[in-house]
C-alpha cells in the first residue's frame, strides 16, 4: 500500500493525534481565512448600512422608520408621559427634512406625518399645550400630504378579534411542517407566494423596519443555476417548482449593536415566509446560506440582487405529492432546552 503524503495526513498524522498539534494545524490553516472572510463582513457593513451614512435613501428610510416609531411606541404605552420623546422628535424632524430635500415624497414620510399628528392629537387630548418641538410639527403635518388612509400612529386592536383569527389552529400546524425534497410536477401560484410574503411582512423586525426581501426565481434554468450554487439540493433539484431568495437590507441597520440584526430578523422573515407557505399547502425545504463572501457575490449577481443584500437562505418551493418520506429529525425534549427562573435576587 502506498504511503499517504497529503499535506493534511502530514500536518496532523493518522490515527491518535495530539490535541495541540491537531490545534496548531487548524489554526494554520483556518484563521486567516476567517480573519479575511471577518473583514469583509465588516467592509460591507459600513458601506451599506447607515453607520457612517444616512443621505442615500434606503438608510435615511430606514432610520425614519425606526424614529417614528419609537414614538409610536410610546404613544402605545398604558399611561403615556405628557412631552415624552424630544430627543427621538428632533432626530425625527430632521431625517423628514432631509428627505423632503433629497427624494420629496415617500411612504416612510407620510407614515412619519401621520405619528407627528398623532402625536400631537395625544396632547391636546390631555390638554398639554406646549410639548416639543410644537411648531415643526405643526408645520410637517400641514405641509406632507395625508394618505387616504392612515399610515401611522395608533390603531385599536381586539381580542376577540385575535380569538377569532386563531380560533382552530394548534400545535399540530407547527408540528406538521417538514423539510420536503418530493414535489409534484404541478406548477406553483405565483398568489400563494405572494400570501406567504404577506405573512412574512407580520414577522417582528427592529423598529419596525421591514429589511426582509425575497426573490421568487421562476426561470428553470436560472433555479438550476442558484440551487447548484448552494449545493444541498443534489438529489432533487430537478422536481423542484420554484425558488426563493431571502434577502435583508443591510441599509436598515447602523451603529456596532445591530451588525447582527439583519441575521436576525432575516431568520425571523424567513421563518414566517416558511409558515406562509405552509398555510397556502406548499411543501418547502430551506437550503441555507452558509457561505464566503466570494459565494454571496456570486449569488448577487447571478440573481441579479442589489450590493447592500445579506442572503439568508435560499427555499424550495412545490407542491405536495399525496405520500412522501422525510427525514425522522428527532427533536430534543422541550425540558432539556429551557429553564424556568422563578426565584431571583440581584444579590445571587
Amino acid at each position: 500500500m502506498s504511503e499517504d503524503k497529503s499535506l493534511s495526513k502530514r500536518l496532523l498524522g493518522a490515527g491518535h493525534v495530539p490535541t495541540l498539534r491537531k490545534k496548531l494545524a487548524r489554526s494554520i490553516y483556518y484563521v486567516p481565512t476567517i480573519v479575511a472572510e471577518a473583514v469583509r463582513d465588516a467592509k460591507h457593513y459600513l458601506t451599506h448600512s447607515g453607520t457612517l451614512n444616512v443621505s442615500p435613501i434606503g438608510q435615511l428610510s430606514a432610520r425614519i422608520t425606526q424614529t417614528y416609531h419609537n414614538i409610536e411606541k410610546g404613544l402605545s404605552l398604558p399611561a403615556p408621559r405628557p412631552r415624552f420623546g424630544a430627543v427621538h422628535l428632533a432626530n425625527l424632524i430632521d431625517y423628514m427634512r432631509t428627505y423632503r430635500e433629497l427624494y420629496e415624497d415617500g411612504p416612510e414620510l407620510r407614515s412619519a406625518r401621520d405619528v407627528l399628528a398623532a402625536y400631537a392629537a395625544f396632547h391636546d387630548s390631555i390638554g398639554v399645550d406646549d410639548y416639543p418641538y410644537k411648531r415643526s410639527i405643526g408645520e410637517l403635518v400641514a405641509e406632507i400630504p395625508s394618505s387616504e388612509s392612515q399610515m401611522g400612529g395608533l390603531r385599536k386592536v381586539y381580542k376577540r378579534d385575535i380569538l377569532a383569527a386563531t380560533q382552530g389552529t394548534d400545535e399540530n400546524f407547527f408540528l406538521h411542517r417538514h423539510s420536503i425534497r418530493k414535489f409534484t410536477e404541478e406548477d406553483v401560484d405565483l398568489g400563494l407566494i405572494e400570501t406567504a410574503i404577506k405573512v412574512a411582512q407580520k414577522a417582528p423586525a427592529v423598529c419596525n423596519r421591514q429589511s426582509g426581501f425575497v426573490h421568487v426565481i421562476t426561470d428553470k434554468k436560472l433555479i438550476e443555476a442558484a440551487l447548484k450554487l448552494q449545493g444541498g439540493a443534489r438529489g432533487f433539484a430537478e422536481g423542484v417548482n420554484k425558488v426563493a431568495v431571502v434577502t435583508t437590507d443591510t441599509r436598515s441597520f447602523s451603529h456596532i449593536t445591530e451588525r447582527n440584526q439583519g441575521w436576525i430578523d432575516g431568520g425571523l422573515f424567513a421563518m414566517s415566509f416558511l409558515y406562509g407557505l405552509h398555510m397556502n399547502g406548499l411543501g418547502t425545504c430551506c437550503l441555507n446560506w452558509s457561505k464566503t463572501n466570494a459565494q454571496s457575490d456570486a449569488m448577487r449577481k447571478l440573481i441579479g440582487a442589489n450590493p447592500w443584500e445579506s442572503i439568508i437562505m435560499l427555499v424550495a418551493i412545490g407542491h405536495l405529492q399525496d405520500e412522501f418520506e422525510v427525514p425522522f429529525s428527532i427533536r430534543k425534549d422541550p425540558a432539556s432546552i429551557s429553564r424556568v427562573i422563578a426565584d431571583w435576587s440581584e444579590s445571587a
